[in-house]
């Protein structure tokens, strides 16, 4: 991977420091709503002791900053009022603005949708600069947007007079650190639809690990590069060469399904079967499974993103089902990363049996492949003592 982000000590919370003093935090509160209700508060629930620490601080007003949705303008669906009911669960005097916090009368203030003001988006530093106004600290603990330049994020790190980091934020670093460093050998497996998404992780996993799996859709595309007619399987054309170039440079370290399971429910093994051309791939086939867990068997370090197959639709979850019990079960430092694969675990109940699970996304694939984030590089640039 990319060489790990090196720092000295990131700046936890310093209860401390923070009697008495005004705080922006800034927080992932993109929770899963359905007609208006919160269905699921994972993100919340693991930031709730970062927002216990800091009011048992008794600083003087804490403001809550988050995104929620991609709203377009103003839009009352994406209010973040609608959150509120679950924070006022642990925080009941909590409370709810729709202009900068300071025109309630209340310690613990939710603020609205940062992404009402595109000026968000843009990294406009009058924004980042008028969310920090009359506040003494910014306490991040927003991993999971920290690979993003906005002016929530690497703007109001930039400008922010001080910055602590929340509990979350280190160990979600920790954590990912630990899998990227581990003790070997070092077995990853990638999946998912599309290679163009995931070419700086795969790059960076073939310097890093001893082997990576693919599958997926990305696997027909690296298939494809290596000649075989994957008829009408999802296939990035495109990435063809970047993966051909790939396999030449690191061949040896790739592990690729050698069968695979059709729309139609058939078998086909890739070395002497031929695709007709309405044929579509949708999972791995049962011998590349066995080839799959043989190697998972043998680490002592997994990493894991991305489903092997059209999981969301039965039987065609079979090869992911079964690798991600493989994964629980193994007797390695597991962790997994990704909106799909976490999906795939909770479904089956499977959370607390590995050594860590990312909810991050796009956060935890950036910082995999390049070692570091956008809000890290910020505070490094503002405010480490170099």
């Amino acid at each position: 991977m990319g060489e790990i982000f090196v720092h000295t000590q990131l700046p936890q919370i310093n209860a401390k420091q923070l009697k008495n003093k005004t705080v922006l935090l800034r927080l992932d509160l993109n929770l899963v709503c359905r007609e208006g209700q919160v269905i699921d508060q994972t993100r919340w629930d693991v930031v709730v002791p970062t927002v216990r620490m800091i009011m048992s601080a008794q600083p003087k007003k804490v403001l809550i900053l988050s995104h929620f949705g991609r709203p377009s303008g103003n839009d009352p669906t994406y209010s973040t009022r609608i959150l509120l009911p679950t924070i006022q669960k642990a925080f009941p005097d909590a409370v709810h603005s729709a202009q900068d916090g300071f025109d309630v009368d209340a310690t613990l203030v939710l603020l609205e949708n940062v992404r009402f003001d595109q000026r968000e988006y843009s990294n406009d530093i009058t924004l980042s600069r008028g969310l920090l106004k009359n506040i003494d600290c910014l306490v991040y603990d927003a991993f999971s947007v920290g690979h993003r330049s906005h002016a929530s994020v690497t703007g109001v790190v930039a400008h922010a007079p001080e910055v602590q980091f929340g509990d979350h934020f280190i160990q979600e670093k920790k954590n990912i650190d630990l899998g990227m460093n581990g003790q070997t050998p070092t077995v990853a497996i990638v999946g998912g639809a599309k290679v163009s998404t995931k070419l700086s992780l795969i790059e960076s996993l073939l310097d890093s690990a001893d082997k990576v799996i693919v599958g997926g859709g990305i696997a027909n595309t690296f298939l494809a590069a290596k000649g075989i007619y994957m008829g009408s399987s999802l296939i990035e054309s495109d990435s063809i060469t970047i993966a051909s170039a790939m396999l030449k440079r690191m061949g040896n370290k790739i592990i690729l399904p050698i069968d695979g399971v059709t729309e139609h429910e058939q078998q086909v093994t890739f070395a002497k079967d031929t695709l007709k051309d309405s044929d579509k791939i949708v999972d791995v086939g049962p011998s590349s499974i066995e080839i799959f867990l043989q190697w998972i068997q043998t680490a002592n370090t997994i990493i894991w993103n991305g489903p092997l197959g059209f999981f969301e639709k039965k039987p065609f979850d079979k090869g992911s089902l079964i690798i991600a019990q493989a994964i629980a079960k193994a007797d390695a430092y597991t962790i997994v990363g990704g909106g799909d694969s976490v999906s795939l675990i909770n479904e089956l109940s499977l959370m607390n049996d590995f050594s860590y699970v990312s909810t991050s996304g796009g956060a935890f694939l950036e910082y995999v492949a390049h070692g570091s984030l956008k809000v890290l590089d910020t505070w490094s640039l503002h405010h480490e003592t170099h």
